[in-house]
């Protein structure tokens, strides 16, 4: 399958390690935008064995800017096409 992401990421190591785990494996991240106002959301589990435990988020429960917003919505149509 042929993956195009569309998101934001903060502009953190956490932001910049998921940018390059997807460059590592080919996937294109023009869909992909950086928020300065916001950290990137981080989800830890904790795993025994096979059997999920728990697991921790640690994100901001705020909303991207509007004009953010907006040139998300116009990458994510122009990657339909």
């Amino acid at each position: 399958a042929e993956v195009r992401p569309v998101g934001v990421l903060g502009p953190d190591q956490a932001g910049d390690r998921a940018l390059e785990l997807l460059a590592e494996h080919g996937v294109v991240s023009h869909g992909v935008l950086r928020d300065p106002g916001s950290p990137t959301t981080q989800k830890t589990r904790l795993v025994a064995r096979t059997q999920q435990l728990l697991r921790l988020d640690h994100d901001t429960s705020g909303t991207i800017p509007p004009e953010l917003e907006a040139r998300l919505l116009s990458r994510a149509l122009e990657l339909l096409d």
